[in-house]
């Protein structure tokens, strides 16, 4: 989930800065919104991990797909229940075509000057949000209009089935880096 520290740190930043019951509009067009895609939680990733060491013999010399739910998911699943967890509401795109006023890396940077306040008033890690990317994140929300779902069969076929809900694989992220204090 190489999203998930940039989300997170967006998403409490946001519900920081406009209050708690605040509605967070998703930052990107209703394709990309409604766009399947496959995330894998770092979790479920190690676990293939050991059984693929565990199996070498099914795994040597050959790459596979992992993905925490075999169908995908959309942001439209993902978005108002990962909001949720922020105190926020999440809703989806006004429409399909994108308003600047909801881009990411705009609205964080034009609250740039708050960062290490923020980080202060939270007790958070100092410089944490300062080298976050948070372009990447608003380019995989904006541009990513089509499917981008990966075929998990091949590790299915040799025994690896097991599956997580995507935004618990996103919740046990943000319980992470809340006790490392990149989050309050």
């Amino acid at each position: 989930m190489n999203l998930a520290q940039a989300l997170g740190l967006f998403l409490s930043f946001f519900a920081s800065r406009e209050g708690p019951g605040a509605r967070v509009i998703y930052p990107g067009p209703q394709s990309a919104y409604t766009a399947p895609h496959t995330d894998v939680s770092q979790s479920l990733l190690a676990r293939f991990h050991i059984y693929a060491s565990l199996h070498p013999d099914l795994t040597a010399h050959q790459a596979f797909n992992i993905g925490d739910e075999p169908a995908g998911v959309t942001w439209a699943a993902l978005w108002p229940r990962i909001s949720t967890y922020f105190g926020l509401v999440g809703t989806g795109p006004i429409n399909d075509n994108h308003q600047e006023a909801h881009n990411i890396d705009k609205y964080m940077q034009t609250h740039r000057a708050e960062w290490a306040g923020w980080e202060a008033k939270h007790d958070l890690k100092k410089g944490v949000i300062e080298g976050t990317n948070f372009t990447f994140l608003t380019i995989m929300l904006e541009m990513a209009v089509f499917g981008r779902e990966y075929d998990l069969g091949k590790a299915q076929g040799i025994g690896f089935k097991e599956t997580r809900d995507t935004v618990d694989g996103y919740l046990k992220t943000f319980e992470l880096m809340k006790n490392a204090k990149i989050i309050p």
